[in-house]
């Protein structure tokens, strides 16, 4: 169930994840409507909080309590491994299909897995976004500050906060982890792709001091733990010793409250032991002694599991929820508005799509509403805007925009119009290019057959084809597709669509000409579709120097909103609902839809507060 890898923001290597399904790719029956958690994103004054929230206390029993462990456990045997603790002893998290078991580099391509732990349970960020409260939480850092004109920036850190070793956690950590990925920025990611930072110090053991080329009112927000994790900082006693392009950084040293203890490549299970020197205990300190990580079981195997309560977090399809709700009492189910639409990429490096007239012409033969209501589970509705649907982001969608370009409506005729604009004609049962050729392009996914992300690839590909396009379909495991889009090995993908939660210049800012690389090598800027409009790079640049309040800035968030539409590198197609089950036979105090402490979502940082709130039955 995860997503690695998040369109294209370029501070940290932010990713997330698809659950997956076995839908029919015709329609079908609309699921029952779900109860959606739509939070509230981020609180009225909550940008600068002081400190963490007093953790989260078990709510009244909503429904009959599960079934106690008996007192004699039977070993704990687990994708068929018997493992080397009590089943009472662990929170298990199912993910998707795991490959990279050796490894926790998170610089390098094929460095580690994503959503298997290490940058979920074992890292920590300076700050944490809680979206479904609305707080922000200070965390290695306890604020930052501006001078005021926006050219200087101050972090500082928490004096308290140490590695799992117990080397202490530092200002230095943070200059050393931007200086040693701007030194090699080709292989480890450039840190500073639009070379906002004239200098980065360390004041002292805890204060960084950030200063820049021009004004930036919004640098803070690449710390903050938001879509899935934020930027990560490693130590620099550990990493200074050793080439962080083949370092394998095992066993990871990171400042979480849990360390990697083991891996089981053959049963695909990660297991992370509880650092019982964890820095923070006095305040935060986890219940759970172990927490597992594996390769979830397929759909024919998943409710066996379930029924022996073999795992915690994981997801479980909607409609076997809904027919199996009574048999399963022990379940909380939750299903929340995640932050990435699904969405489809263009290679806006390479023909066809190098043509604006010709992506829109593309996005007009996606059928969103067949796709929310058909393929999704539960059943979803079409994107609206370039994020999710928070009412906080309400106010950057430009209104105009749709009516004036039709990116979002489906229409083939007038998709045919607007290519028959630019030199295609249709001839022989085929769409012809200008250049004499007849039209054909792959589209790819990082999502398996079966998977939402898959049927809705191969039903857009049946419209493409009902065109004269000679479409066709692969699938891959992440890593490798992710290193593909990097590359610019692809033509058009089906994906998410991540970047914006509280201010638009978070995706925009990602789609600038200066990120974009030849294909061949690495977009180690970001920016892995190639998109270049000058246009827009002025917009974004404006943006970039004024905070989102002041009064020049509406109108360009209007206009910045209206480019996407007329020449987009991607677009979304509907909003992703996520259902996540919680089982509370062994662990109380799990989320439910009247005790939503946190996002969740275990391939998020955020999920880090389940296990520092749950306790044991």
């Amino acid at each position: 169930m995860t997503r690695n890898r998040i369109g294209s923001i370029g501070l940290a290597a932010l990713v997330a994840v698809a659950m997956i399904g076995c839908q029919p790719a015709g329609p079908a029956a609309p699921a029952p409507t779900a109860e959606v958690i739509n939070p509230p994103v981020i609180k009225e004054g909550a940008e600068q909080a002081t400190k963490a929230p007093e953790p989260t206390k078990a709510p009244e029993a909503e429904k009959p309590a599960a079934e106690k462990p008996a007192a004699e456990e039977a070993p704990f045997v687990l994708n068929g491994v018997t493992l080397p603790f009590k089943r009472s002893e662990a929170v298990v998290n199912d993910q998707v299909n795991f490959g990279v078991f050796d490894s926790f580099n998170p610089f390098i391509p094929n460095g580690y897995e994503f959503a298997a732990g290490m940058v979920q349970i074992a890292t920590e960020y300076l700050w944490y976004v809680n979206y479904a409260t609305g707080d922000i939480i200070p965390w290695l850092a306890d604020k930052y500050e501006y001078n005021a004109d926006y050219t200087e920036m101050k972090i500082y850190t928490n004096k308290k906060a140490k590695w799992n070793d117990g080397v202490p956690f530092t200002a230095h950590d943070i200059v050393y982890t931007f200086e040693m990925r701007k030194a090699d920025p080709a292989a480890l990611g450039d840190p500073d792709p639009d070379k906002k930072v004239e200098s980065i110090t360390a004041a002292d053991d805890y204060t960084v001091v950030y200063k820049f080329t021009s004004p930036q009112p919004r640098y803070h927000l690449g710390f903050w733990c938001r879509i899935c994790t934020g930027a990560h900082v490693i130590p620099k006693h550990v990493w200074e010793k050793q080439d962080p392009k083949t370092f394998k950084n095992n066993p990871p040293v990171y400042t979480g409250p849990y360390k990697f203890m083991k891996a089981y490549p053959e049963q695909k299970i990660f297991v992370w032991e509880r650092n019982d020197d964890y820095w923070n205990k006095d305040q935060y300190f986890p219940a759970p002694k172990y927490v597992v990580y594996r390769t979830g079981p397929g759909a024919e195997q998943q409710l066996a599991e379930v029924q022996t309560n073999n795992m915690d977090i994981f997801g479980l399809d909607y409609k076997v929820y809904t027919e199996k709700k009574a048999e399963l009492p022990q379940i909380n189910y939750v299903t929340y508005v995640d932050p990435c639409p699904r969405a489809v990429w263009f290679n806006r490096g390479k023909a066809p799509f190098d043509k604006p007239e010709f992506a829109r012409a593309m996005s007009m033969l996606m059928n969103r509403q067949k796709w929310a209501d058909n393929i999704w589970i539960p059943p979803s509705k079409p994107a609206k805007g370039l994020w999710a649907d928070y009412r906080n982001m309400d106010k950057y969608i430009n209104p105009d925009s749709a009516a004036k370009w039709k990116t979002f409506e489906y229409n083939p005729d007038e998709a045919l119009k607007l290519l028959e604009s630019i030199g295609y004609k249709q001839e022989g049962g085929k769409l012809i290019g200008p250049d004499g050729n007849a039209v054909a392009f792959n589209v790819g996914t990082p999502v398996g057959p079966g998977g939402w992300e898959y049927l809705i690839a191969q039903d857009w590909i049946e419209d493409l084809k009902a065109v004269g396009i000679e479409a066709t379909l692969s699938n891959y495991e992440q890593p490798p597709w992710f290193a593909k889009t990097s590359n610019g090995d692809y033509d058009a993908g089906v994906w998410w669509f991540c970047g914006a939660t509280v201010d638009p210049y978070e995706l925009y800012s990602g789609f600038t000409c200066d990120r974009v690389l030849p294909i061949g090598e690495r977009a180690v800027k970001g920016n892995e579709q190639r998109y270049c409009n000058k246009e827009f790079d002025e917009v974004v640049k404006k943006l970039s120097e004024v905070t989102p309040d002041a009064p020049e800035a509406k109108d360009l968030y209007m206009k910045a909103f209206d480019i996407w539409m007329s020449d987009p590198p991607g677009v979304p197609l509907i909003e992703t609902l996520y259902s996540v089950a919680f089982n509370t036979t062994y662990w109380d105090n799990m989320p439910s839809n009247s005790n939503l402490y946190t996002v969740p979502f275990n391939w998020w940082g955020q999920i880090l507060w389940v296990h520092f709130n749950v306790k044991p039955r």
